[in-house]
């Protein structure tokens, strides 16, 4: 349980809050959130979304042995989700090809390769 804590006490400083602001912010009194943090008591799941929505974070990164959630995927996975996350219209065009079998993908493959993407 001293891993949670300790992990609630990281996100609770990278936000740059103190106790007394997320007893604000999530309504447990600041004895609690220490308590938290001490390893002492276990939150709920709902005060842990409601605190990673403070620390503006994932919950899973609250609750997670991995320092880095991304580190639980491979790195293209990652940089393809980084692709992603700038160019939505990517993602619009990916969910257009959703349908297509295998044939399909392999003429726009080769078609896509023909292109000067330079």
């Amino acid at each position: 349980m001293q891993d949670l804590g300790d992990r609630l006490r990281k996100y609770r400083v990278r936000a740059g809050l103190s106790i007394y602001d997320v007893e604000k912010r999530v309504g447990r009194h600041f004895s609690t959130i220490s308590k938290y943090e001490r390893g002492e008591r276990r939150p709920s799941l709902d005060t842990l979304r409601e605190l990673a929505g403070v620390y503006e974070v994932h919950p899973a990164r609250l609750v997670t042995q991995v320092d880095d959630v991304q580190d639980m995927f491979p790195e293209e996975v990652v940089l393809a989700a980084r692709l992603l996350q700038r160019r939505p219209d990517i993602l619009e065009i990916l969910s257009d090809l959703e349908g297509l079998n295998a044939e399909q993908i392999r003429l726009l493959s080769a078609f896509l390769h023909t292109l000067d993407l330079s």
